[in-house]
């Protein structure tokens, strides 16, 4: 009797781990998340086990199991088909459902939405919506006879002693074993395999096969397109240390986000200062940066920007300065496009002035906006200081003062164009003055007349003749709207 109950023990222990396993592992396989570590779980000295910490998801741990007696107990596997799907095994064969088809141990990807209906005037309509959520691949469950309260499959009895399969969430359950047989294989035939230098776990399977799962690192650097792939406030400071050594031998680091980063608590030191201007590319590739801190003489992520920075948003930044002083760059000699600002504060004491995207643009700021408060004791604009070059189809909602030339787009504009730019809220002029070029300048404010509808259409208008490819849209969600009622939602070239 005592053998029999420790038997008993064993098979409930194999039970509960081989689910948590069977979960575990589609949970691994349907991921897009990253792992940050795997921790060994020991008992009695031993490695039965290992915990999977992810950057966004809850830990999950995998048993290894052990190999077992010769018996009848389910032995649970994986197998890989030639278009990289998984799929579920029960003792070497494929696990079926009751319509006969194999059981995915990853989910299935959504389909695409449909494309919008020309719009009357020809034009193409919009992006059709996201297809829906893949569907999650269902999750087999094993259980002893005794525990099952579903239906029985082929009206058989139920015998408290074998096992049984569910893959229709307990409501129908298949008999897979006898009673005999006591701990099954292990699910793997090693530990994890952590690679730093490609960022991947890997994870091998008792039937031979393996899968890889990203691993998080604050940042990957491709020699190859000297580019750096952040994750982290810890990789967007590596590289800001790289692309100011760069630039003092007259090179450049590109960079692109691959997550939103929280600057809390950072001071950011701008890049390439002292006339070493930055060429290089910077794609937010529609993140965030928020929380950005800048304290310096000339303010930016950039100081001289002559490279291009895109599709990126800054939220919440506080930037003070006493001279060039702007967000995305202390001045811009390249191109700024789909860059935008929510909130935060731009203050220069002095100097040449402030502005929410560059103090100063000789050249391209294409599709941006902000909603950032801008103060200066000289020039003052919502996108632009002092606009030298282009500004096409840009809109603040931010206030705007300064001592000087105070405008909503731009405090001063030269010999330039400023191309379907709108504004609103209390500053008292879309352009502080303009000289040589005042009949280029199209500073619109939106009113109960003038809407942001009509400011829309212009600036697709304006975009879409130039070339651009960016489109704006109204902004649905409720908490930003106010503030930022129009947002670029799509890139087509």
């Amino acid at each position: 009797m005592n053998g029999l109950e420790e038997r008993v023990a064993a098979l409930e222990q194999w039970q509960k781990e081989t689910n948590n396993n069977i979960a575990a592992i589609q949970e691994l396989l349907n991921t897009n998340d990253r792992i940050t570590s795997v921790t060994p779980v020991t008992m009695s000295g031993n490695t039965v086990g290992y915990t999977i910490s992810f950057l966004n998801s809850d830990p999950i741990t995998l048993y290894n199991g052990e190999k077992g007696e010769a018996g009848d107990t389910p032995q649970i596997g994986l197998t890989q088909d030639d278009a990289g799907d998984w799929y579920w095994t029960l003792n070497g064969e494929l696990m079926r459902d009751a319509n006969g088809d194999p059981i995915r141990a990853n989910g299935e990807d959504g389909k695409d939405g449909q494309d919008g209906a020309d719009g009357d005037d020809g034009a193409p309509g919009p992006a059709g919506p996201q297809g829906k959520p893949g569907t999650s691949a269902p999750t087999p469950q094993i259980k002893l006879g005794k525990e099952v309260t579903g239906t029985i499959a082929d009206g058989g009895t139920k015998d408290d002693d074998a096992w049984y399969l569910s893959v229709d969430g307990g409501a129908t359950w298949y008999r897979v074993s006898g009673s005999d047989g006591t701990a099954g294989d292990a699910f793997f035939t090693q530990a994890p395999e952590t690679n730093e230098e490609e960022g991947t776990v890997t994870f091998y399977l008792s039937d031979g096969k393996s899968f890889t799962v990203p691993l998080f690192r604050d940042y990957v650097y491709d020699k190859e397109t000297n580019t750096y792939t952040v994750h982290s406030a810890a990789g967007l400071q590596a590289w800001a240390v790289a692309a100011r050594s760069a630039a003092e031998d007259g090179k450049d680091v590109n960079c692109i986000l691959a997550n939103d980063i929280d600057m809390t608590g950072q001071v950011w030191e701008t890049i390439a200062q002292s006339n070493n201007y930055y060429k290089g590319t910077i794609d937010g590739a529609g993140h965030t940066i928020s929380n950005l801190q800048i304290t310096d003489s000339s303010c930016g992520i950039v100081d001289t920007n002559q490279g291009t920075i895109k599709n990126l948003t800054i939220v919440n930044p506080t930037i003070s300065g006493s001279f060039y002083t702007g967000v995305i760059a202390a001045c811009n000699k390249g191109t700024i496009e789909n860059c935008h600002i929510i909130g935060g504060t731009v203050n220069c004491s002095g100097g040449q002035g402030g502005g929410g995207i560059t103090s100063l643009n000789d050249k391209k700021i294409i599709a941006c906006s902000s909603s950032a408060t801008v103060s200066n004791t000289y020039t003052s604009g919502g996108i632009a200081g002092t606009n030298n070059g282009q500004i096409t189809a840009c809109y603040v909602t931010g206030t705007v003062t300064g001592d000087k030339d105070t405008g909503a787009i731009a405090g001063r504009t030269s010999i330039s164009q400023i191309t379907a730019c709108y504004w609103s809220g209390e500053t008292a002029a879309g352009i502080g003055s303009a000289s040589g070029g005042a009949d280029n300048a199209e500073a619109t404010q939106v009113t109960d007349e003038v809407t942001w509808e009509t400011a829309m259409e212009a600036m697709n208008t304006a975009l879409a003749t130039a070339g651009y490819g960016y489109k704006w849209v109204e902004n649905t969600n409720a908490e930003t709207k106010e503030t930022h009622p129009l947002i670029v939602e799509e890139i087509t070239r």
